[in-house]
Order: C-alpha cells, then structure tokens, then sequence
C-alpha cells in the first residue's frame, strides 16, 4: 500500500487475523479436558461423554459445522457433541453470561479481540499442557493464540480484511475497475459514491466500514501505529480513529453507504442480509478468523 496526497491506500489484502478454539479452564468433573460443572456431563468412568461446543455464524457456517461434528462423533465413538451456537450480534452476551455462571461450554470458539480478556480472568486453559497436535499449523499463526508464553486458543483459520468487490454491479453502474495498487482511502469513498449513483434506489456502493475495526487497524498501521499496544492500551491515536470514522461519514454524504438507520437494519441481519449477500451491494468490507477455547 502507498501514501498519497489523496489519503493513504485502500488495499485488497492488509490484515490478518486469527480465530481459534479454546478449551475451559475452571469448574469440576465433567468427564472432559477443562470441563466445567455445567458445559459437559456424561460419565467418563463408562466412556460416555458429552461436549458442549459453541460457535457463532450465519446458517451456511452452521450447517458445515454440523457436518464436521458428525465426521468427529463418528470417528469418537463414546463421545457427543452438543451444539450451542447463535449468529455473531448475539454470541458474545450469551457467552459472557454463561461464563458468569459458571456454565461456560467446554470447548468455545473465540476471536483475537476478546481472547486476552477471557485468559487473564482463569476462564480458559492453557492447551500447551494438553496433548493436542498443533505440528501443522505454523508457529507465526499458532502464535496468535499465545498470551504469555501460553497457548489458550488454537487457530482455526485466518484470513485477511479485505475489500470484495462485484464486476457485475461496477459494470451495470459503469464505474471503472479500480486499480488496487494505487488507490487511496479517497479514491474509495468516491468511487463508493459513483456506485450508488449509477445502481440507483436501493444499491450502494459500498456497506458501512465503521463495525469492524480491522480497518482501522490497517489505517492505524499505514501511519505506523496499532490499534492496540501489547498491554492492551489503545495504540492508533485520536487523530487516526477520528479519520476512519470521517471516512464513514463521508460515504453516507456522498451516498456510497446507506444512511445510519438503514445500516444498523442491514449489520443486523448477518452475513446473507448484507449489501453483498443480497446483490445490492457492490463492494464490502471485513476479514477475520477464530479461536476454539
């Protein structure tokens, strides 16, 4: 990505991220590894036991992660797997409440912002004391799920935040392809707007960028810094955070996102609700991955 007199570049692939599993770490005998008194059950004496896994995502996610929960089941005679899964928006209040009550899920799909938080309250187990087989996930990725020399989440998947674009509405809408070596965060909110114009009533250019702060990370990293510091702290100045949020507004002036109510509607209704998953949108925004806990 390059600087300009324009903004600084708007990348196709500038971050990346983690997600992991992460196992519990406190409570009693629940026949299972870092089980806890209400995540599991079953009677590991008779080799029976049950697992409760939590994950969030849209349908489609869910529906695969069935599939691979029935390979495991099949492959481990003895041992059930109870699904506990919800879509993102409500994932994290259902799970800090079963935390609190002491009835976390044994095995939890986690995220790289709230991972920290999770292990330094005792809530998750150091897995590096387990005899998991992480051989072949590269060290640079396994160690997103390290806190101190510790290894509470093992990455599942990463990916990077990006900008996903649709030839077919650039083309119905007669926007030039943008040249995605050199443009600028600038560049991006006009072409945004252009977008919109030329798709007319009901398509924009481009859904709101102000909910996942991977973009301001890679802004705050175009200028040298990080959204966090390594104690937490927020790292990205006030003069960054304020201009990835005038980005935003910009593109609601300029009509390349929906206005603000229109957008809280949309970030609502998941993944297959979005600008691009109804064809109304023609670029978007996003990238990340998990942990298992």
């Amino acid at each position: 990505m390059r600087s300009t007199t324009h903004g600084r570049a708007a990348a196709a692939l500038t971050f990346t991220a983690a997600s992991a599993l992460i196992l519990a770490g406190c409570g009693g005998d629940s026949g299972v590894p870092g089980g806890n008194d209400g995540g599991g059950g079953g009677d590991a004496g008779n080799g029976d036991v049950e697992i409760r896994f939590s994950w969030w995502g849209s349908d489609a996610r869910h529906e695969a992660t069935q599939q691979l929960i029935d390979l495991f089941e099949e492959k481990n005679p003895g041992i059930t797997v109870i699904p506990d899964y919800t879509d993102w928006g409500g994932y994290w209040d259902k799970l800090a409440t079963s935390v609190a009550g002491n009835d976390a899920p044994d095995v939890i799909t986690h995220e790289e912002r709230f991972i920290s938080d999770y292990a330094t309250r005792g809530v998750i187990t150091d897995m590096s004391q387990l005899s998991i087989d992480t051989s072949e996930i590269p060290e640079a990725v396994l160690g997103t799920g390290q806190i101190d020399g510790a290894q509470y989440g093992i990455p599942t998947g990463v990916n990077a935040y990006t900008i996903v674009a649709d030839p077919v509405l650039f083309e119905e809408a007669g926007v030039d392809w943008p040249d995605d070596s050199s443009w600028t965060w600038a560049d991006f909110v006009d072409i945004a707007g252009h977008l919109s114009e030329g798709l007319g009533a009901g398509s924009w250019g481009v859904q709101d960028i102000g909910f996942n702060e991977a973009g301001l990370n890679v802004l705050a990293r175009q200028k040298g810094e990080s959204l966090y510091n390594e104690d937490g702290t927020i790292g990205a100045s006030a003069e960054t955070i304020a201009e990835f949020f005038q980005l935003g507004h910009n593109l609601q002036d300029n009509g390349g996102a929906p206005d603000g109510s229109r957008t809280v509607e949309i970030q609502n209704a998941g993944p297959e609700g979005s600008l691009l998953g109804t064809g109304s949108g023609a670029m978007g925004c996003g990238g990340q991955t998990s942990w298992a806990r």
